[in-house]
């Protein structure tokens, strides 16, 4: 988390393939509660286009916790970000809503939830 600008949650509402491989895919999120940082409701996040080089893949439709940095002036994200899909709704976190296998600790460490307006 510390190394991240911003810090949401959220659901994968679009995405806009990189037009090379050595470009980044775009993601649309629309964010429900922040963690850290002050997104918008909408919010844009690149990706590398290739897992080899730490890319993620979103679903859309689907609810993430989303860890992002910032690079030239863009929200940058990757594999090992820490980006994990988390139970569908728009409250913030509970353990229950974290995946098989994600320590229920990591609720505490984001702190407070922040509702995104």
């Amino acid at each position: 988390m510390s190394n991240s600008a911003l810090v949401f949650t959220g659901v994968a509402t679009g995405f806009r393939a990189a037009k090379s491989p050595l470009r980044q895919h775009t993601y649309t999120f629309r964010a429900d509660h922040s963690y850290k940082g002050k997104p918008k409701v909408t919010v844009k996040v690149v990706t590398n286009t290739e897992s080899a080089a730490c890319g993620v893949k979103f679903t859309r439709g689907a609810r993430y916790l989303v860890f992002a940095g910032k690079s030239e002036g863009r929200l940058v994200t990757g594999l090992c970000s820490g980006n994990t899909a988390v139970a569908k709704g728009t409250r913030p976190l509970k353990a229950a809503d974290l995946p098989a296998g994600v320590d229920p600790a990591t609720i505490k460490q984001l702190g407070r939830a922040k509702p995104v307006r």
